[in-house]
């Protein structure tokens, strides 16, 4: 694999640590629900990959991505927001990957690695909007019976 594409891995893990801490830190419920799925499936995704990555289908990953990609509609459904809606649209374009090669289309293992994990940075980004529209509804919300 091309040296971009190490590094690219490798600093996504601090990058999700950071903004999952910010999340569970300042979001709301929505944002701190969105965000422990969201680092709880990368984490499984990570935990359940095969040995030879990406090179058939992975299925364990399809099925968490899945799992994933419902789990945030349903939380977008419960509280329709366009962040969730965006990181739900997100995920379920990753999981694209898989359907490409459950359908038999000849990817390589870079270009399979890449449709699935295509998602995994604007998702990050996705989750800091959320945080930030979290903390924006909160000041502008009364404080109290002085306001």
């Amino acid at each position: 694999m091309p040296a971009w594409t190490t590094l690219y891995v490798v600093l996504f893990w601090p990058c999700l640590a950071v903004v999952f801490a910010l999340c569970v830190w300042r979001g709301d419920r929505p944002v701190v629900l969105a965000a422990m799925l969201f680092a709880g499936a990368m984490v499984a995704d990570r935990l359940t990959v095969s040995r030879n990555m990406f090179a058939g289908l992975e299925a364990s990953v399809a099925v968490i991505d899945l799992l994933l990609t419902f789990a945030l509609a349903v939380l977008t459904i419960k509280r329709p927001q366009l962040w969730l809606a965006a990181l739900t649209a997100t995920q379920a374009i990753a999981c694209l990957g898989h359907i490409t090669k459950l359908v038999g289309l000849q990817n390589s293992r870079l270009t399979y690695a890449i449709l699935t994990g295509s998602g995994a940075y604007p998702a990050l980004i996705i989750l800091l909007w959320g945080l930030w529209s979290a903390i924006e509804s909160r000041k502008q919300q009364p404080r109290g019976p002085d306001h």
